[in-house]
């Protein structure tokens, strides 16, 4: 069965490659839409990150993931858009620290959102509880 989760493990592989491809075909639409607006090269390849790494966490993809495809699609743009190698690089570390803090700013809200969910369950069981007591 070992043999099973392995299988298993290079099949979400899979899956998550083709989300972050996915994520980086987003972030390209992006940049183009952000050229089309009288934009420049890495404004556009900015764009490109901020949407392929928002691609990524909506489709429930990890932070490393997100900081990925936000990576690659803001490497991809500058690319396109003529870019030197040595400017390539910069807007990618951009994308890559803007895509970071994103999912931890998402990660520090799911934190703060289970507690609350918590407390809102206990609150209601409390209710159904002291309301069968007055019975």
């Amino acid at each position: 069965s070992r043999h099973g989760n392995a299988d298993h493990h290079a099949l979400d592989q899979v899956r998550t490659s083709r989300q972050v491809a996915e994520g980086v075909t987003a972030g390209v639409a992006a940049a183009r839409a952000a050229r089309d607006a009288g934009l420049g090269a890495e404004e556009q390849a900015a764009e490109a990150g901020a949407a392929a790494a928002a691609f990524a966490a909506l489709s429930g993809l990890s932070a490393q993931e997100q900081v990925e495809a936000a990576v690659q699609a803001a490497a991809t743009v500058a690319a396109r858009a003529g870019l030197t190698l040595e400017e390539q690089l910069e807007v990618a570390n951009i994308a890559a620290g803007a895509a970071g803090e994103a999912a931890e700013q998402q990660a520090q809200a799911a934190a703060f959102a289970q507690p609350a969910r918590l407390l809102r369950q206990e609150a209601a069981h409390r209710r159904v509880a002291s309301h069968n007591g007055s019975n």
